[in-house]
């Protein structure tokens, strides 16, 4: 608990009185009676996208915005190595994906990353967008 909270003096058993857990050690907070955590990342969770806004993301290219999502991707066969990843947003809508292989960086547009995965090499960009509409439409519909 910290210096400036009101129980950080209490002893266990004030602490049961006022309805707090005895054992804890803080590193959450009550705000608008939502529970806020409070957690230091030094390492992101694996497979698992973080969107952040970083200004250094502009200096990658004059179209670069500052907005990206960042990617930390680990292999399914149990071993430890892992590699972030990086979409960057630019300006006019185009997304770029940010990797590199044996230490060597590739910045891969993601329309072109998206029909190479699309199976018969017949896929259009207006495709690619319908599709991604459609799941984005199916993920609002299961939230209502």
């Amino acid at each position: 608990q910290s210096s400036l909270c009101h129980l950080s003096r209490s002893n266990p058993a004030k602490l049961v009185a006022q309805n707090e857990d005895s054992c804890e050690f803080g590193g959450y907070f009550i705000i608008n009676g939502a529970e806020r955590m409070i957690r230091l990342l030094q390492v992101p969770r694996r497979n698992f996208g973080l969107a952040i806004v970083r200004s250094s993301f502009k200096k990658r290219g004059n179209m670069y915005t500052d907005k990206g999502i960042m990617i930390r991707c680990a292999r399914y066969s149990g071993c430890q190595s892992t590699i972030t990843n990086t979409i960057h947003y630019l300006e006019g809508g185009m997304v770029t994906l940010r990797m590199s292989v044996r230490k060597q960086e590739f910045l891969l547009p993601v329309n072109i990353l998206l029909k190479c995965l699309g199976g018969n090499g017949n896929v259009t960009d207006e495709e690619i967008h319908d599709h991604i509409l459609s799941l984005c439409r199916t993920q609002e519909m299961r939230e209502m």
